[in-house]
């Protein structure tokens, strides 16, 4: 069962990739003409996306590895817990209502993504549903696990998730970011 449920990360990371290629994205510190195409970023930038009618500015604010939870969390054998602090203002006309979870994604180079979960207390508490209106911000920390020695690659948020995700943002991981 192990071994399909690693096919099956490895084919929806495959996917997410050809979904979001082509993609308008606003980046603050690199805009390229006619913003076509997915734009990476670095920990600590901020990308402007769009969907669902949603306008985000969004910073991956840090990256927390391992993540600090309460010792009553336990990662998997063979796992560690990584927290991916996030900002999240809304710059658009409509209120963001939604599970933030739905459109985060986490590789590592195992090519593995990293399985969100909550923690029952510690500094990663996002939340599984958040609402943010017009001109209000949001900052908290999205909690995964991720086997204990993988290296963190990239983290994608969308406002639109799924196989209709066309705007999403990509923040580089690790030691070359």
């Amino acid at each position: 069962a192990a071994m399909s449920s690693r096919r099956a990360q490895i084919v929806l990371a495959t996917l997410l990739a050809a979904a979001t290629a082509g993609c308008d994205v606003d980046t603050d510190n690199s805009p390229e003409p006619g913003g076509q195409g997915v734009k990476g970023a670095r920990v600590g930038e901020t990308l402007t996306l769009e969907g669902q009618g949603r306008e985000m500015r969004v910073t991956v604010v840090s990256v927390l590895d391992p993540a600090p939870v309460s010792p009553r969390d336990e990662p998997e054998a063979g796992k560690r817990f990584v927290g991916i602090d996030l900002r999240l203002e809304n710059t658009g006309d409509n209120t963001y209502e939604d599970a933030p979870f739905d459109g985060a994604t986490l590789t590592t180079s195992e090519q593995v993504l990293g399985e969100s979960t909550l923690a029952s207390r510690g500094r990663c508490e996002l939340g599984p549903r958040i609402t943010i209106r017009p001109g209000e911000r949001h900052q908290g920390c999205m909690l995964f696990e991720v086997p204990r020695e993988a290296e963190l690659v990239t983290f994608e948020f969308s406002l639109s998730p799924g196989a209709a995700s066309r705007r999403a943002g990509q923040w580089r991981l690790g030691a070359d970011t």
